[in-house]
């Protein structure tokens, strides 16, 4: 599994400042680095698809270290004696994903031992670059990084009730029937607010006949795709490099998928890609393609805490 993350990322790693931080699944899908090169080589089929434009999401997630659990029981007991506030969190790896919902399909993947940071970001959007717009959430390593940045409806509604009064009062009285409605009601109405502005800006994605938007306005989609990727990890690593392959395969088992949502479903990866584990370990696969190569910038010191 090591090896096949290793070679993977020879192949079709996005490098900065000499270090591959992130791994292009679309280059090993459909031999394409970016959305607009796939844009290009797959006009017909998106086209056959009744796909004018594509949208993109990006997200991360957090698998548990193994042992880290435990650790931070054994570490918590001995918080509590010494009168100090328990850590919320075990020690964790941080994987990061780029996801297009319409194609069910991963675009990057991204398994660090340290903390997501701008540079990671940058490296994961990468390959996203042709999409009409992408969705992510109100993470700040997020900001200048896509074209196009749309801020998931979920996280920002999430973050406004924080500071809402009227949510702190009906939580405290144990009123949850009354503040589901009073959420679910704002929640429509930023919602509705939100797709006035989004079918301005991308009317490939309003359907006149349904009157509805087509297109994604949460990250619900990549949420999904982060469980799937956790469940199929099956074990917990304590190394990022030993990790790598085995969410490597998860993503492209996902994205080749030939049965989804409880029926045989064929995905536009099967029916119209390029992968084959030989163009990966295969000796003779040939040259491998020209990776994403970046300037220099600032390093990343942040460790998951």
């Amino acid at each position: 599994m090591e090896l096949f993350g290793e070679k993977f990322a020879e192949q079709h790693g996005i490098t900065v400042a000499e270090k591959s931080l992130a791994q292009n699944v679309l280059a090993a899908l459909f031999d394409v680095g970016t959305v607009d090169g796939l844009k290009d080589e797959y006009a017909e089929e998106l086209a056959e698809e009744g796909i004018d434009e594509l949208a993109g999401c990006a997200d991360e997630t957090y698998p548990v270290k193994k042992g880290a659990k435990k650790e931070l029981y054994e570490e918590n007991m001995e918080r509590k004696q010494e009168g100090k506030n328990p850590r919320t969190h075990p020690d964790s790896l941080t994987v990061g994903c780029g996801y297009l919902p319409q194609l069910n399909c991963y675009v990057s993947v991204q398994c660090r031992q340290t903390a997501f940071a701008s540079v990671l970001a940058n490296a994961l959007g990468l390959p996203l670059s042709g999409v009409a717009y992408c969705v992510t959430d109100d993470e700040d390593c997020y900001n200048g990084t896509f074209e196009g940045r749309v801020k998931c409806l979920f996280h920002r509604l999430r973050s406004r009730a924080r500071g809402d009064e009227r949510v702190e009062q009906l939580a405290e009285e144990g009123k949850h029937e009354e503040l589901a409605e009073y959420l679910e009601e704002a929640y429509a109405d930023l919602y509705e607010k939100e797709i006035e502005t989004l079918k301005d800006e991308y009317p490939s994605f309003w359907d006149e006949e349904r009157e509805e938007f087509t297109g994604p306005v949460t990250t619900n989609a990549i949420e999904g795709g982060n469980w799937r990727l956790k469940r199929k990890l099956r074990v917990p690593y304590r190394r990022a490099d030993t990790a790598r392959g085995r969410m490597l395969l998860g993503a492209l088992n996902d994205s080749l998928a030939v049965y989804r949502n409880g029926r045989p479903a064929a995905s536009f990866a099967h029916r119209h890609g390029s992968f084959s584990f030989q163009q990966i370990l295969g000796k003779g696969s040939g040259k491998p393609p020209d990776r994403e190569v970046h300037p220099p910038m600032p390093p990343v010191r942040s460790t998951v805490s």
